[in-house]
């Protein structure tokens, strides 16, 4: 990213100094799960703070873990089973919080099948 002249962010892997850039609005690109961006801490922010106002786009890498890992399952005996990872299943809500954002979906894995309840999700 530095060689293309971007600043780039992790949330939860940087230092508080790289955290202040990113709340000042002096980041291009931010990285996060969906862990981080459905935390209080970072839909506040996406809300109400810079970082929404400077967010372009929305971009889900791995999107077929969306539905696969954010819904809950049934077992072959009829026991619901809880999501591996739930907040997969709330990526959807990252639109109310940046409405008319465009959103991105990204995998090379999703079968045919799948791709309408992945839209759904995303």
């Amino acid at each position: 990213m530095r060689r293309l002249g971007l600043k780039a962010f992790a949330i939860g892997l940087e230092e508080e100094d790289a955290e202040r850039e990113l709340r000042d609005g002096d980041v291009d690109i931010v990285y996060g799960s969906p862990e981080s961006w459905c935390s209080p801490v970072w839909s506040k922010e996406l809300k109400d703070g810079q970082l929404g106002k400077q967010t372009v786009c929305i971009v889900v890498d791995e999107a077929h873990a969306v539905s696969a890992w954010g819904e809950v399952s049934v077992n072959n005996r009829g026991k619901k089973k809880q999501p591996f990872r739930e907040a997969f299943a709330r990526v959807k809500d990252l639109r109310s919080l940046l409405p008319g954002i465009p959103v991105l979906a990204l995998t090379a894995s999703v079968k045919v099948k799948d791709r309408s309840s992945l839209c759904k999700a995303c």
